[in-house]
């Protein structure tokens, strides 16, 4: 929990509770889905950008190889991990659902959730910042922009 910020939701940044009595209101996330990938429906919003996440393979069975790794671990609010997130892991690049290291991954997968532990994925102060309670994208590059 110390890692991701003094108790926030690795998503929505949200305050959780404490970390002696966060279980209440937060879940250990498997940021990449352990059992099965679903495509992620992409707001009309994001379409008119041209955000198009890859089609999830047929047949895809999640990444099976992740559900222990450490860094494939992150806490999330209840609304974010199970309403929002779900199944779904959108990237741009080609799905590697036999990765078994998440820092490998991220390259060639292209995700478009930010991982916010470590240095598995870029500093997320260098891909968003906020105008009031706002976020918006900072980096130039298109992928990351979206």
């Amino acid at each position: 929990m110390e890692l991701q910020g003094d108790c926030k939701c690795a998503f929505c940044e949200r305050s959780l509770e404490s970390k002696k009595y966060g279980k209440i209101e937060q879940d250990v996330e498997h940021f990449r889905p352990k059992a099965s990938v679903k495509n992620w429906p992409v707001p009309a919003a994001l379409k008119k950008l041209g955000v198009a996440p890859t089609a999830v393979p047929a047949g895809a069975k999640g990444y099976h190889l992740l559900p222990h790794h450490l860094f494939n671990y992150a806490a999330a609010c209840k609304p974010c991990n199970s309403v929002l997130k779900k199944d779904y892991f959108p990237i741009a690049g080609a799905y590697a659902t036999d990765g078994s290291d998440p820092a490998a991954l991220t390259a060639g997968e292209q995700p478009y959730l930010i991982y916010p532990i470590g240095q598995v994925d870029d500093d997320p102060e260098t891909l968003i910042d906020f105008h009031g309670t706002s976020p918006r994208a900072v980096s130039p590059e298109p992928h990351k922009r979206n």
